[in-house]
Order: structure tokens, then C-alpha cells, then sequence
């Protein structure tokens, strides 16, 4: 793409740092809304003073705060979520988020160690306090994990359908012990076999199986890299399977970036480990999609919440959210709960060991860590069979809804559910569990009186050009109170950008949801139409009636190293496989979270304009008299006009 020159100057002008934009944008969020004057003094003290540990103590205490008004829980909470949410400040006062992020991990341990003894002692007691209740939640479970043919619920205990996990695992998209970075597509995968993939001892019978039920796996381990047919021998098979595998007994803890006060602990398991979790993962989802728990989608928790903030309901619905749960969800309590099959099927294809950044190692108490494939699925089975339990003890009809951690009960029942999490050894986040009260919060809405009051998260660092567009276009496309909120906040980044790369768009606010040339929300800034009519950066088409104008475009990297070092046989392999799966982009194998951001030329339309000539090219055009294409805005000249990429 060809851009005048002075654009590609304003390209290498330094944005603002990512810290004094936060500052700007906290300064503004408090000094242009309804606050009261003592928080606003305290808060525009603390910016100027640095004292960073008072900003974030001030915004967790506003965050737990529920407002008598939907209008002032939407400011209070706004304001917190911008301190609070925006990641790696680096500011002096500020605790090490990830030394937070180790303590929560050991006091979770600890936690479940302790879980661990008590389910122990009942079994080894063959009773308990809550022995009924646990009969209950097996008999629920049993009855999610039996296949649609048995009906007898008195049966023996349902076992897993091996060969239907098999045919479900895949290699995912995600970063693997062996396999990080932003290079974990399926050639990088595949490539692994060369020296090792990785996989836990007890998991390698298992990997086998999935791996020989697997086509194109087989085929490529088989092959001899000459074009002949394979012999799928199965001997041969495990002598190259063999060679291809390294066994480990641990994952690896990371710590990525979740608020400014705490980073999130996540675990990269064994690559082959990660292949059978995905198997087990939507085998699980599967069967507990058949009674009426569809893990692909949110709405359902969405609106029950929306039900609950109603404060004249009679029996409202409750939420319950859950701190760490994955990292509390105790061994014994699944070995418990589960049918043995199926508990020594997950405990297989799990890690039993941890490693550390520093390198410090140990044995996990808890069953599943982030990261892992099945967890997911499996604390949903977990809490449904709680709030099934609750529900059948008081005799009412069940009518809970289960997404991972985040629980919606009846009010009637709403204690004896957070009293079976405590005995199990799970914590109720008191921040995010709701009984009274207007306010309810569940799957990424929240709800006050039955409006919306959901904040807008500052959590990305503001440091390039499209998280200058997608923050500002953020609040138009929620549109009322948001948009209002943030007014003096858009102006701001507005001229924070240098005028030749300050790219808009038409924003119709009539039209939710986006912008009505269907931009996306990080290509241009969103505006009225009569600003667009009085940038230089747009122009109008009289061949289409429409207003066309420069934005960025989104373009995905291309795993440029891991084509090179691949050899044919591994590419061919990892293409045929890949084009199987579809893929959205131009290219086959490209990096996460590493786009590159080019300057296209569009119209309001949303189709692309077609490429301009260049100077050196109008010539060999002239020549043949062919229609020479003229650039459509007035400030370019006969100069030569050469490309950029934003990055």
C-alpha cells in the first residue's frame, strides 16, 4: 500500500508513554463526571503525588461497593476498572504483582492439601456429615456422564468411551510444554516430533491410541519422506512413536498479567498431554450439553443474572463466583465424586508435578491447573452436581445454571449451595457473589436494577496506534451513559494521535454494535460524518457515492522461521492438516497475538479500493494506453510514493 510521505514521517513519531496516558485518561474519567469533591481531590492528589498504592487501595475499595443507584455504581465502578484493570504499570508504591500471584498459588495449595486429608479420613470412614449429599451429587454425575442408551440409572457406574475421545483429540492452538511463544500452530506441533514430543509416562499408552486413531499423524511418522504408500503397521508404528516422544512429569508455571495488583497463574502442559485433554474436553462438554448445560454460550447466565437484579423478585436468582477455583479443585474430591473409569482416565491425563519459573518443582494438590484442557468442563460437572444436590435436598425443581465458577442458584437455596463449595473446599469471591441487593453479576455482565452497568476495562498497555482506536471506539459502540462517560477521554486520545495518521471513519449511533461502514473497532478512530468530510485522510468517490478514507488493517504474521526450518516432509504434513482444519487467514501457519498492522485504503462500503499505480508504473500504462488509476486525495504529489508497515 502507497501513503503520502508525511504520514510515513507521523509513523515514527513517539506516542505518548503508556503511563501518562493512564494518568491523562484516570484524570479526565474523574475530573469531567459526577464524582464527589473529596474523591475527586484524593484521586488527582495521588496522581500528582505518585502515591500509587492509595490509587489502587481506593479503586478495590469502590469495586467492592454496591451502589443504591444504577447511574452511580456504573461511575464508581468505571473509575475503579480503569486503575485497577490496566496491566504492568510499573510504578514505585506498586507491590510485585507476580510475588501476589505465588502466594495465591501457594495459599491454594495449602487449601487443597487440607481438602486432600479431610476426603481421606471419609473415606477411609465410609461416612460423613454430608454422606447423602454425596450420594446425590454421584447419582447426578452418573447420569451426565451415561451415554444416551443408558437409560438404567441403577446400572453399573458409566465408563468413557475411549474411542469417541479418540476421535475428538487435536492438537490446539495454545502454547505447550516444548511449544511456546507466539509460534504454537500446528507446524511447530508437528514439528516437535523431531525431538521429542512431550507426554507424561502414565499418558503414553493413551497418546498412542489417539495418535494411531489420527490419519495424518500416523502417515507422517510413518512415511519415509520418499513418496511411496504407507504401510500402517502397528509395530512399526510404536517403534517410531517411541522415538519421536520425550517423557516428562511436570507442566510449567507462567504468570501473565490479569490486574495491576495480581498476575494469573497458568501452566503449559505436555504436548501430548494437551492432544488427549481436547479429546476429554468436548467428550465432557458433549454430555453435559445433553442435559441442558451448553458450555459454547454465555447468554444463559447473561440473562438469569439480568432476572436476579430485579430487587421486587419474590425468589431471585443468586450468583456465585469462586476465587481460584481451578486451583482448589482437590484430587480426593474428584477421586470421590467420579466414576473410577473416569477418574483414572483424567488422573492419567493430567500433570502431578509443577515446575516454577525459578526452577523449584513440586507435587500439585489440586487436580487440574489453568491451562489444563479438561478443567474447564470438569468444574462445571462439579458445581452442577452441588446445586443438584441443594436443589433435590429441599425438594424444588431444579432450575441452576452451571459455567465454570460462575453458579446462579435460587435465593432459597443460595446457602446450603455455598455451604457444600465450603465443605469441598472451594472459596466464594465475595466480590463477585451477589444475594441481595439490585446488583448481579455473572459471565461478563453485570446488572443493577435490570440496566446494564457493565464498566469498560482499561487492560490492554496504550502504546500503538490500534489501542488508541479500539479503546476510543470502545465506549460509541456501547453507546448512553458509556459514551457520555467517556466524552473528554476520546477528545483526548483524539488529539494525542499526529494529524497525518489520525485515520476516522463514519460512526452512525443509530446502528449498534459497530460502526455503519463495518470497520472494525481498531482501524480508525469512529466519528461523525462531518468530521470525516473535513479530513484530509478521506475522500469522496463519485463513482460509488460513498466517502472512502485510509485505516489500519489487521494482517495476521506469517511463522516466516518455522516454514524455513520445517522440511518438506513435516510442511507437507502440517499443510494437508491445516487446510483440512480451514483457516481464516491468507496463511497457513502465523503467530499469536503478533498482527501486523498495515494502511489500507477503503470506502464506506467496506470494500477494499483497488491498488493505486504507482509513478514508475503509469509509464508502461501510458505506453499501451491503458487508464491510468489517479490518487483520490489532493495532497499527494508526482513525487514517488512508497509503502509502509505499521507494526
Amino acid at each position: 500500500m502507497f501513503i503520502p510521505r508525511s504520514t510515513r514521517r507521523a509513523m515514527r513519531q513517539r506516542l505518548p508513554h503508556p503511563n501518562r496516558v493512564w494518568r491523562e485518561i484516570v484524570g479526565l474519567a474523574v475530573t469531567s463526571n459526577e464524582y464527589p469533591l473529596a474523591l475527586k481531590t484524593r484521586v488527582l492528589m495521588d496522581l500528582n503525588l505518585g502515591d500509587h498504592e492509595d490509587l489502587l487501595g481506593l479503586a478495590d475499595d469502590l469495586s467492592r461497593t454496591v451502589y443504591g443507584d444504577p447511574a452511580e455504581h456504573y461511575r464508581m465502578h468505571q473509575l475503579s476498572a480503569l486503575i485497577r484493570k490496566y496491566p504492568s504499570l510499573d510504578l514505585p508504591g506498586v507491590q510485585d504483582p507476580e510475588e501476589k500471584a505465588r502466594k495465591v498459588f501457594a495459599s491454594a495449595e495449602w487449601r487443597s492439601k487440607w481438602t486432600n486429608r479431610k476426603f481421606r479420613t471419609v473415606r477411609r470412614l465410609n461416612s460423613g456429615v454430608e454422606a447423602s449429599c454425596i450420594h446425590i451429587m454421584k447419582t447426578w454425575i452418573n447420569y451426565v456422564l451415561r451415554n444416551r442408551k443408558d437409560v438404567d440409572q441403577d446400572g453399573p457406574a458409566p465408563t468413557p468411551d475411549l474411542q469417541a475421545i479418540f476421535e475428538k483429540c487435536d492438537f490446539t492452538s495454545g502454547a505447550s510444554l516444548g511449544v511456546h511463544g507466539n509460534a504454537t500452530n500446528i507446524l511447530r506441533k508437528l514439528m516437535q516430533a523431531e525431538e521429542g514430543w512431550t507426554v507424561s509416562p502414565e499418558a503414553f499408552s493413551l497418546a498412542a491410541e489417539a495418535v494411531w486413531n489420527n490419519f495424518h499423524i500416523t502417515e507422517y511418522l510413518l512415511s519415509n519422506q520418499d513418496g511411496k504408500p504407507v504401510c500402517l503397521d502397528a509395530r512399526e508404528f510404536i517403534d517410531r512413536f517411541k522415538k519421536s516422544v520425550a517423557l516428562v512429569c511436570h507442566n510449567k508455571i507462567a504468570f501473565v498479567p490479569k490486574t495491576a495488583l495480581v498476575h494469573r497463574t497458568i501452566a503449559a502442559e505436555p504436548t501430548l498431554l494437551t492432544y488427549l485433554q481436547k479429546g476429554i474436553d468436548l467428550e465432557l462438554r458433549s454430555a453435559l450439553e445433553r442435559v441442558g448445560l451448553d458450555l459454547s454460550e454465555q447468554e444463559p447466565n447473561q440473562h438469569l443474572a439480568w432476572q436476579g437484579s430485579f430487587p421486587d423478585e419474590a425468589d431471585p436468582y443468586c450468583t456465585i463466583d469462586l476465587s481460584s477455583a481451578s486451583d482448589t479443585l482437590a484430587t480426593e474430591v474428584v477421586a470421590e465424586l467420579l466414576p473410577p473409569e473416569w477418574f483414572e482416565l483424567l488422573d492419567k491425563c493430567r500433570s502431578k508435578y509443577f515446575l516454577m519459573p525459578d526452577g523449584t518443582s513440586g507435587r500439585y494438590e489440586k487436580f487440574t491447573s489453568m491451562g489444563n484442557g479438561f478443567c474447564f468442563p470438569l468444574q462445571t460437572l462439579i458445581f452442577s452436581s452441588i446445586c443438584h444436590a441443594a436443589y433435590a435436598e429441599l425438594g424444588l425443581p431444579s432450575d441452576f445454571r452451571v459455567y465454570g465458577d460462575d453458579i446462579i442458584v435460587r435465593k432459597s437455596v443460595f446457602v446450603r449451595v455455598v455451604a457444600l463449595l465450603r465443605f469441598f473446599g472451594f472459596v466464594p469471591n465475595v466480590r463477585k457473589t451477589f444475594c441481595e441487593g439490585p446488583f448481579r453479576e455473572s459471565c461478563g455482565a453485570d446488572w443493577h436494577s435490570g440496566l446494564d452497568v457493565r464498566p469498560i476495562f482499561l487492560d490492554k498497555r496504550l502504546e500503538t496506534l490500534e489501542s488508541y482506536f479500539g479503546f476510543h471506539n470502545q465506549s460509541l459502540r456501547r453507546g448512553g451513559k458509556v459514551a457520555d462517560y467517556f466524552a473528554s477521554i476520546r477528545e483526548w486520545l483524539y488529539q494525542a494521535v499526529p494529524e497525518p495518521v489520525r485515520f476516522v471513519c463514519d460512526f452512525d449511533p443509530q446502528v449498534p454494535n459497530g460502526a455503519r461502514t463495518g470497520e472494525t473497532i481498531d482501524g480508525a478512530f469512529w466519528v461523525p460524518k462531518d468530521v470525516v468530510m473535513a479530513s484530509p485522510l478521506c475522500w469522496y468517490n463519485r463513482q460509488t457515492w460513498s466517502w472512502g478514507y485510509l485505516a489500519l488493517g489487521a494482517k495476521p504474521s506469517v511463522d516466516v522461521e518455522g516454514e524455513a526450518t520445517a522440511s518438506n516432509h513435516a510442511y507437507g504434513h502440517a499443510t494437508l492438516m491445516a487446510a483440512l482444519r480451514g483457516s481464516p487467514s491468507g496463511s497457513t501457519f502465523t503467530l499469536r497475538y503478533t498482527p501486523r498492522y498495515e494502511i489500507v485504503r477503503k470506502n464506506d462500503g467496506g470494500k477494499q479500493f483497488p491498488r493505486a499505480v504507482p509513478v514508475k508504473e503509469q509509464w508502461w500504462h501510458e505506453k499501451r494506453e491503458a487508464p491510468v488509476t489517479r490518487w483520490p486525495w489532493p495532497f499527494v504529489g508526482p513525487r514517488r510514493i512508497e509503502a509502509v508497515v505499521v507494526t
